[in-house]
């Protein structure tokens, strides 16, 4: 367990400190209910009075996520359910104490653990400031607009600086992935443009089998909804631990997801991706040169497919996602 000292004026209201064991959560069917359970043992371990549990962020069988005031300080509170709860609570700490010190006081941030009870699955987090990354860009135009992506590139890249390894490419695993996916519900025509997809990927294997593919430790889910900006700093939220993936397939995400959300109709497109924005990201070096028309596209590729299958039900993104392929199929298709 780790855990910030309580506030010394809190001494007078502290609750007696058991730390034996971990903590008996009653059923609790509600947000509500939830709330006053993470109140009870947050004031009971940190022995203060001074809690206050705010807002649910997410109430999900498998975790929740709560805003809270610890002692006049807001926090986000986690806590998960899986079998290996402890080992959920154990790595996502380890992986933001390396990040704190990764990142320093640069203008690249992440959450910071403040305290863990691993046995209980709990976690509390510094709260991250700011506007949702990808409404900041969406608002965002010109220079601006340019600017933010090529800092969304540069905090991929200082995350992955330091753990990466060279591997070999092997595109027929993720072709495999995608046939593999849920269809149902899915149009005739709508299924014929992921077909073409399928076969615009696979006429890519041939030259891309075996090519260089550089992986590293990463966010693992690095799209606009899990970043934040504030006053000139990107924070990245919602880091789960070391999560290795191609680094190509983490910018190609964060570039998809930013399409399918935002497609600013009309501009002139590579890959499928906004060329200005594809470019403003690609500035930061996040991504090996060699993997820009390699591993990068094919990924772009892969990302249309799997979130089509998986949005293909809200008119919007549907929308935004079939434009996207139409441009991506008028490149790639053989």
């Amino acid at each position: 367990m780790t855990q910030p000292a309580p506030s010394d004026s809190d001494a007078q209201n502290a609750v007696p400190e058991d730390t034996d064991g971990p903590w008996v959560f009653a059923p609790a069917p509600t947000a509500r209910e939830a709330s006053q359970d993470l109140t009870r043992f947050l004031r009971h371990r940190l022995n203060t009075r001074k809690v206050r549990v705010l807002e649910a962020l997410k109430f999900a069988p498998h975790s929740w996520i709560f805003s809270a005031k610890l002692n006049g300080e807001k926090v986000v509170i986690k806590r998960f359910f899986t079998e290996d709860h402890a080992r959920t609570v154990r790595n996502l700490k380890g992986e933001l104490d390396r990040l704190e010190h990764l990142f320093g006081d640069s203008d690249c941030q992440a959450n910071k653990c403040l305290a863990t009870w691993p046995e209980d699955g709990i976690a509390v987090l510094s709260f991250a400031p700011g506007t949702r990354l990808d409404l900041k860009i969406a608002r965002s135009k010109g220079q601006s607009r340019a600017k933010l992506l090529a800092h969304s590139g540069r905090w991929l890249a200082t995350y992955t600086a330091t753990r990466r390894r060279d591997a070999t490419f092997g595109p027929g695993y993720w072709i495999k992935q995608l046939r593999a996916r849920d269809h149902s519900g899915i149009s005739t025509s709508d299924r014929a443009t992921l077909d073409r997809m399928i076969a615009a990927l696979q006429s890519q294997t041939d030259r891309l089998k075996g090519c260089p593919v550089v992986q590293a430790a990463t966010h693992g889910d690095f799209v606009g909804m899990n970043a934040l900006y504030h006053r000139g700093t990107i924070y990245g939220v919602d880091i789960q631990g070391e999560c290795w993936l191609a680094i190509a397939r983490e910018a190609a995400l964060f570039l998809v997801w930013l399409q399918m959300h935002d497609p600013t109709r009309p501009a002139e497109r590579r890959h499928g991706i906004r060329s200005e924005d594809l470019s403003a990201f690609l500035s930061s070096n996040v991504l090996p040169d060699n993997e820009h028309n390699t591993t990068l596209p094919f990924f772009v590729g892969y990302h249309l497919y799997r979130l089509f299958t998986a949005n293909h039900h809200r008119p919007d993104i549907r929308a935004n996602l079939l434009a996207a392929m139409e441009s991506y199929l008028s490149q790639h298709m053989t």
